[in-house]
């Protein structure tokens, strides 16, 4: 599920994408840190062009993703 959600963050289609960022924040809240861990860079390189779209929504759903994605970063 992870997967298929990341690849969708990079969708050219801005539904898609709105779509995949609350799915993956959704299933961070109760994952544990060993499955996030090893892929947190990977995630945070695919939302950061969001940060600057054009769009508000978007640019809000990605850092309230990686909102979710600071509890992991830190150790």
């Amino acid at each position: 599920i992870i997967n298929s959600l990341m690849a969708s963050v990079d969708s050219s289609d801005h539904e898609i994408a709105m779509a995949s960022m609350p799915g993956l924040s959704n299933l961070f809240e109760v994952v544990d840190a060993p499955c996030v861990t090893p892929i947190l860079i990977n995630i945070v390189h695919r939302i950061l062009p969001h940060f600057e779209d054009k769009n508000p929504e978007i640019r809000t759903t990605s850092i309230r993703l990686f909102g979710t994605l600071a509890r992991f970063g830190s150790d």
